[in-house]
């Protein structure tokens, strides 16, 4: 593994490209500079010491060009969006053939670490994000979506027992120290302006008992949660989506 470490200005300096017009999300940035031609300079600095021509050799410059790739135009990538103790949380990881790529922002907005890594550290990476907590003690509980609407006003009803969106409501109202939601996305990134469909999202929020997690469309699991079962998670959803890629590029064969 190959660790950088930048401050946010620097980093958008070697982020923004004709290719990467935004900056990466869910990372945040606002120029320190007022004006263009400060802006361009400084880029144009920074782009040359972190290169052959500055301090990096053949081997860290090649390295780290590859970890900008896969950002850049992954297989799959997620997106880790929340806050903690400290403040906010601000990560993405994405891969692409033998390598992963990682992105986190310090809380304080200031710093990126930017690392390169084996693809198969893709979701441990991702879980590893979250601040440390230990698992909810409280048993998975499901709720149908359907139950979770509002109820019609106009429906005379004379039980007093509290309904399925009221129990998940009350849980949904308990204070949290660290709380996010983690997408996971199939490539490419360019989508031609079509919305970006998350193949899977998870919810984490750590409560007083510990963490839990919530995911689910039509039915809304909450489960205890562990760095395991965000990885398994995860890890289920890449494979179909690592699966997907192989029958488009080589073809599906029905024997």
């Amino acid at each position: 593994m190959t660790t950088w470490i930048f401050p946010i200005e620097d980093f958008a300096a070697l982020w923004y490209a004709p290719a990467a017009d935004r900056m990466l999300y869910p990372l945040e940035y606002l120029s320190r500079f007022s004006h263009m031609n400060e802006l361009l300079a400084h880029r144009a600095e920074v782009r040359r010491e972190w290169s052959e021509q500055g301090r990096l050799d053949m081997d860290e410059a090649e390295k780290l060009t590859r970890a900008r790739q896969i950002l850049v135009a992954p297989e799959a990538w997620t997106e880790v969006n929340g806050f903690g103790q400290d403040g906010a949380i601000r990560f993405t990881a994405a891969r692409h053939a033998n390598h992963c790529a990682t992105a986190e922002q310090s809380a304080d907005g200031e710093r990126v670490r930017l690392r390169l890594t084996a693809a198969e550290k893709l979701t441990a990476a991702t879980a590893a994000a979250l601040p440390k907590s230990p698992p909810g003690t409280q048993p998975p509980v499901r709720f149908h979506q359907a139950d979770l609407a509002p109820q019609d006003p106009t429906l005379v009803t004379y039980s007093n027992a509290r309904t399925p969106r009221d129990r998940y409501r009350q849980l949904r109202r308990q204070p949290c120290t660290s709380a996010g939601t983690i997408h996971l996305f199939a490539g490419p990134r360019d989508t031609q302006g079509a919305p970006q469909i998350p193949a899977t999202t998870l919810e984490w929020h750590d409560r007083p008992g510990g963490r839990y997690l919530e995911s689910g469309k039509t039915t809304r699991t909450i489960r205890p949660g562990t760095p395991r079962a965000i990885t398994e998670h995860l890890t289920r959803y890449l494979a179909e989506i690592l699966a997907a890629r192989a029958d488009d590029r080589f073809g599906a064969y029905p024997y």
